[in-house]
């Protein structure tokens, strides 16, 4: 059971307002040079946390969707432009919130780069993701900053999302 903290938290998280400025997904089809597989990349740019969710600190950043012929479908990314992600549940294990609209939020598994920068979050989605954004008019990621605890941040999402690029015909050049 939820304590009533918790539960209040999740209440205004899911009531909140977010005024976002229109945004454009910036589509790229890129080719893999090793595989000859082409694959869609799609980027957004948030315009700042929402008032008052989650210490409403202006966060901005980008998230970066993948669709492919991946291992596990659909990879995600997220970036901060500002601070640097920390991963309270373990070193190797974070956890990212995703929220469309009014929508209730739900929880994807996330880690940092084999590089061990703390500016970006990898992601793999299990079908919510691509279902929600497809439609979705916000977005809203949360996701733990060192010192600043979870922030949120905001994106516009003007639809328009389109699956895997077909499959390469013939051999790889």
């Amino acid at each position: 059971m939820k304590s009533p903290a918790a539960a209040l938290a999740l209440a205004a998280l899911t009531t909140l307002a977010c005024p976002v400025a229109t945004a454009q997904w910036t589509k790229e089809l890129i080719k893999d040079d090793k595989t000859g597989e082409s694959y869609r990349r799609y980027t957004l740019s948030s315009t700042a946390s929402p008032p008052g969710a989650s210490g409403g600190v202006g966060r901005k950043g980008q998230l970066v969707m993948r669709t492919g012929h991946f291992p596990g479908g659909i990879q995600l990314s997220l970036r901060t432009e500002q601070g640097r992600f920390v991963c309270p549940v373990g070193p190797d294990f974070c956890q990212v919130r995703i929220r469309f609209d009014a929508e209730p939020p739900f929880v994807l598994p996330a880690v940092r780069p084999a590089d061990g920068s703390s500016d970006r979050l990898f992601m793999r989605d299990d079908g919510r993701f691509m279902a929600g954004a497809a439609t979705a008019q916000t977005i809203v990621v949360e996701a733990a900053y060192l010192a600043h605890g979870i922030q949120a941040l905001a994106f516009a999402a003007p639809g328009g999302l389109e699956g895997p690029a077909p499959r390469a015909t013939g051999p790889a050049p």
